[in-house]
């Protein structure tokens, strides 16, 4: 993938302050019929701005935007890539395929801390020699309110401009945890995850899908691997809302044909099933020989997968 990698760079990453980490395999539906596409998300790198204040770093450039999408097997005439989705903001050619919210706060290269809702505009893509300005609206955050939360987060991230600052208001919020390993990982540390998070367009959001692993070395007549494992199960599905941070823990079950939701992190008590529908009605990862991504046919977990859904159940997927 490395080679295309590079061509979404050249093509697509617009300014230096983006960049595509990694290029994934995924299905969709396109005019009715199930293609297989490459897609990559277009992250943000705080390490890439031309001018690296703590403003611009925290306060500012917040966020990445969008993603590239296109076939496996169709160049333009000048041998490049032919894409569905492409530019600032995405343009899709492809009904169905439309992103409604591009906005990616939590990814695969969003290590460090920001505070949203401050006095300062924070900035959402460049518009020919323009940039175009938000507001973060989304649910994730601790709020910063109270002068008390401000030096706590300050100690806690040793940033002394939280508590001078004039650009953080009763409104503002700080996101931390964004980077979607770490963040599934803090959850359940007992579950061996894969090394490679992708994402997925449904219903017009964003979301990244993380396999995790129940993994033992004490599985009855069974030889052990040169790690010493002897079993192992991919067991539990990760998806995390690029916008909002919330992140679900699935357990992949057979059981008629259904999707079963085992836990919601957020607000309320809706589920977030539909990311799963959503993404078997269009996309569907392969991996090799294996099944895809969002199929439904999956043997369901023993007892971690179970203890994973009550350690999730006590996360509070805003923090």
């Amino acid at each position: 993938h490395q080679p295309l990698l590079d061509t979404f760079g050249q093509l697509q990453e617009i300014r230096t302050y983006y960049d595509f980490a990694s290029v994934d395999n995924d299905r969709y539906l396109v005019n009715g019929e199930l293609r297989q596409v490459m897609l990559s998300a277009r992250e943000l790198t705080s390490n890439s701005l031309p001018n690296r204040t703590w403003v611009n770093e925290r306060l500012t450039f917040t966020h990445g935007y969008g993603l590239t999408l296109g076939p496996v097997n169709e160049v333009t005439t000048q041998g490049l890539p032919v894409l569905f989705i492409r530019d600032l903001p995405p343009q899709s050619v492809v009904p169905g395929l439309q992103v409604n919210e591009p906005s990616i706060y939590f990814g695969e290269l969003s290590n460090d801390y920001v505070i949203v809702r401050t006095s300062t505009r924070e900035f959402h893509y460049p518009k020919g020699d323009e940039n175009v300005f938000t507001s973060y609206q989304g649910r994730g955050g601790v709020p910063l309110g109270s002068l008390w939360r401000k030096v706590i987060f300050a100690l806690r991230f040793g940033a002394y401009q939280m508590v001078l600052s004039d650009d953080i208001t009763a409104e503002s919020r700080i996101l931390f945890n964004r980077d979607i390993r770490t963040r599934a990982r803090t959850l359940a540390p007992f579950l061996s995850f894969d090394g490679d998070p992708y994402m997925v367009l449904a219903d017009g959001r964003l979301h990244w899908i993380y396999d995790a692993y129940t993994v033992s070395s004490r599985y009855p007549y069974s030889s052990p691997s040169a790690g010493g494992v002897n079993y192992i199960r991919n067991a539990v599905k990760v998806t995390i809302d690029a916008y909002h941070g919330t992140t679900t823990f699935y357990l992949a079950e057979e059981l008629l044909g259904r999707e079963h939701a085992v836990r919601q992190a957020g607000e309320g008590e809706e589920t977030a099933i539909g990311v799963v529908r959503g993404a078997r009605a269009g996309l569907g990862r392969q991996r090799g020989g294996g099944s895809a991504a969002t199929r439904d046919h999956q043997q369901v977990a023993g007892h971690h997968a179970f203890a994973a859904v009550l350690v999730a159940a006590a996360w509070d997927a805003e923090h």
